[in-house]
């Protein structure tokens, strides 16, 4: 019977966002089993698979200044390369053919995070351990993330899906309070940024109240505790802002914490 056990994965990666998406992802689905490098270039990339040993690379294939051959013709170079997925925003079949000939086990569109995880595990499987499959708190919730920055709504939404939570996506909270009133019964909790145009996030709160007493509403803010004092017109608590910059982990633990409080 295989043994669970760490693995090592360097992801060569230019891209922030898509590092952190990974980064969630891969604490998520094997919380203590990962021990992830990142490169954000090829050269740190090449100089990180020179000095350590590691049981996959993840590489996105766009890294500036080089084709994608180049960069596969130089990481299967190493010497004992480990194998490789190439995960990329498009797939073009002259690509992924050229790919696979050099060696390279799997290449996965970037979206959807859960064709990439599928993959890892069936990489991770042949070389000699197992992944524990971490238990989820976010089956059968539902969370309402009312943001109006595209990409801050995006890491928001993959770092709860990646907890199992399904998530409603509204861009302002007038938005908010129109998908509420058709569904204000699935819902069971709101995130909402605290500055947005159409109703900002604590006006969203009160309103959210009268349509559903009791409803527990996670601000998040980048103001500072004196500016935001004065924004809301009173002292917030501290289980009821999320500060900027936080980390899926820190975002997922809040969001759990709180659901539980209800529950309770």
């Amino acid at each position: 019977m295989k043994e669970t056990r760490t693995f090592n994965i360097l992801l060569i990666e230019d891209d922030e966002v898509d590092r952190l998406l990974v980064r969630t992802l891969l604490s998520s689905r094997a919380p203590g089993q990962i021990q992830l490098t990142i490169a954000p270039d090829l050269g740190h990339g090449l100089e990180a698979l020179r000095k350590g040993s590691f049981d996959l690379v993840l590489l996105d294939h766009t890294i500036p200044q080089l084709t994608s051959t180049q960069e596969l013709r130089l990481v299967m170079a190493e010497h004992n390369p480990p194998p490789v997925i190439i995960h990329t925003g498009y797939i073009d079949p002259k690509m992924e053919q050229a790919a696979l000939h050099l060696g390279v086990r799997e290449v996965v569109a970037k979206g959807d995070l859960d064709p990439l995880w599928s993959a890892i595990e069936r990489v991770l499987e042949h070389t000699g351990g197992t992944i524990a499959l971490p238990s989820s708190d976010g089956q059968g919730k539902t969370i309402l993330v009312v943001e109006d920055e595209p990409s801050v709504r995006r890491i928001i939404r993959m770092s709860l899906e990646l907890a199992d939570y399904t998530v409603l996506e509204a861009a302002d909270g007038e938005a908010a309070l129109e998908l509420m009133h058709r569904q204000a019964r699935r819902v069971d909790l709101v995130i909402a940024d605290l500055v947005m145009p159409r109703a900002g996030g604590d006006r969203l709160a009160q309103a959210l109240k009268r349509i559903r007493p009791g409803l527990p509403v996670l601000l998040v803010s980048g103001a500072s505790d004196h500016d935001l004092r004065g924004q809301l017109g009173r002292t917030p608590s501290e289980e009821e802002v999320l500060w900027k910059p936080f980390t899926p982990e820190q975002l997922v633990t809040r969001v759990s914490r709180m659901l539980s409080r209800v529950g309770s």
